[in-house]
């Protein structure tokens, strides 16, 4: 079974200056991330490899988790930032088959489209309103990394953010 988590960061301070890059976390955003971690705990959710944009935001909405992964399954990687979903997808394909699952931590809109590419329809509104800390999950049972293509996940489950978080 091959499963793809998808991560929004969480809530950011409001953009004061012109550096997009480095705006971090609100208060409300990291209890949001504190307790979504929480929650996958729960879930027994750890995935086998991370990508997660080194932006200052998506770096302490990762960190909030407390997933406690070994250091090398984890990349921080620039690409990811102001990317388009072709890079993710990119990514994906690269990925050893033994790897199960696989975590993107990152912004709109490409996690919102990526999430829109990897399933039909599904007959839910869950993924259509990608606010903040929203967590998905998808699943194939039937595919190679390299052979992926869209439109080939299930949606799992989609983990809206805890709005009484702060």
């Amino acid at each position: 079974m091959k499963t793809i988590y998808l991560l929004r960061h969480a809530e950011a301070e409001a953009n004061l200056s012109d550096d997009d890059f480095c705006r971090n976390l609100s208060k409300f955003g990291t209890s949001q991330a504190t307790n979504l971690g929480e929650t996958l705990r729960q879930k027994n959710i750890k995935p086998d490899r991370v990508f997660c944009s080194p932006s200052y935001r998506t770096l302490q909405t990762f960190q909030a988790l407390g997933l406690q992964l070994a250091p090398e399954t984890v990349s921080y990687t620039r690409e990811l930032y102001d990317a388009p979903e072709s890079v993710y997808l990119e990514l994906l394909e690269t990925l050893n088959e033994t790897i199960e699952s696989v975590m993107f931590v990152g912004h709109n809109p490409a996690i919102f489209t990526l999430a829109l590419s990897l399933t039909e329809f599904c007959g839910t509104e869950d993924i259509y309103s990608y606010e903040p800390c929203t967590f998905t999950i998808f699943e194939n049972s039937e595919i190679c990394w390299d052979k992926m293509r869209k439109r080939c996940f299930s949606l799992k489950e989609t983990i809206h953010p805890d709005m009484d978080a702060a």
